[in-house]
């Protein structure tokens, strides 16, 4: 694999880098449609579901109110 150095790499392109932002504007994200309420009621069946899962499989411990510890 080759071995680039990160400092070099960025000094060299960083003119490069700075017309091109300059050329793309400030363009936000475009907002998509809001979410209708069964839209809403799926994701957080979905999401409970998960976290429930997690939970029994040993992932994901409880340990305070809204507070979780990960194991990965």
């Amino acid at each position: 694999m080759r071995r680039y150095n990160f400092d070099e790499y960025v000094s060299k392109n960083r003119k490069v880098f700075c017309v091109q932002r300059a050329k793309m504007g400030n363009r936000r994200k475009i907002r998509r449609r809001p979410r209708s309420e069964a839209e809403w009621q799926a994701f957080f069946i979905m999401t409970e579901y998960k976290m429930d899962r997690w939970i029994k499989e040993g992932h994901l411990q409880k340990y305070a109110l809204r507070k979780y510890r990960i194991y990965i």
